[in-house]
Parts: C-alpha cells; structure tokens; sequence
C-alpha cells in the first residue's frame, strides 16, 4: 500500500475517516498477519505493532515513534494511536500466555 493511497483512504468517509496516513497501513499489516516479534493483539480485537525503520521510510512523521496501538469499533470504524515503549511492553506481558498457566 503506497503513501497515497493511504492518504486517500483517511480523507475520505470509511473505516479510516479522519485517521493518520499510516493507519490503513498498519491495519492492512496487522490482518495479513504480522511477525509476533513486532505485533501483538489481545482478547478483545486490540492490536499494538512496533514501527520499523520501513514504516518511518513510508511516513516519515513515525520517526521517534516505537510502536502505535490499533482498534476497531463496532461499527467497523479503526482509531490509531502512537504509543511508547512502556505501553508495548505492558501490552505485550499482559497477552503473552503465561508458561506457568500450563
């Protein structure tokens, strides 16, 4: 998915009205199922992703930016957000299964 085309899909009434350019990227990556090791989804349809240096490459506005949180509403609509390191690893030991819980 090009920078345009991205562009176009959040001007424009959807599931991405209004969002950041990056944020139809993002989604798009997190449905073909993305590496474990740079996203991480939970029980309730939330997905958090980290931002690698070909993302920044693609939005260059993702520079300094570690990973961005994804979700979904009911009504189908996606909100994205950037989120810190901090956030990642909170998300990540609370939806990693537990080998103890075996």
């Amino acid at each position: 998915m090009t920078y345009q085309e991205c562009k176009e899909m959040v001007s424009r009434p959807g599931k991405f009205e209004g969002e950041q350019a990056w944020c139809p990227h993002f989604w798009d990556a997190s449905l073909d199922g993305a590496d474990d090791d740079i996203s991480v989804s939970d029980d309730f349809g939330y997905v958090m992703m980290r931002v690698t240096p070909e993302d920044v490459a693609l939005f260059p506005d993702l520079a300094g930016t570690e990973c961005v949180y994804l979700s979904e509403d009911s009504q189908g609509f996606v909100s994205c957000h950037e989120c810190t390191q901090a956030e990642w690893d909170y998300f990540v030991e609370e939806n990693t299964p537990d080998s103890t819980d075996e």
